[in-house]
């Protein structure tokens, strides 16, 4: 795709592709998968119960 990290966002859904992206240097917006809710999620930028378009457009 040829972009730089601080050009995308991630969203993930357990704390290991969380990781994945913050290793990459890439923002997450954390989004707990139906089995990963009771996880802390540490070093995510935000995290959310439901995606909508109000999070994106701030």
């Amino acid at each position: 795709m040829n972009i730089n990290s601080d050009e995308c966002v991630a969203i993930e859904d357990t704390e290991e592709s969380l990781n994945s992206a913050l290793s990459a240097d890439i923002k997450c917006v954390a989004f707990p998968g139906k089995y990963h809710t009771q996880y802390g999620f540490d070093g995510n930028h935000l995290k959310v119960n439901k995606l909508s378009k109000k999070i994106f457009n701030k």
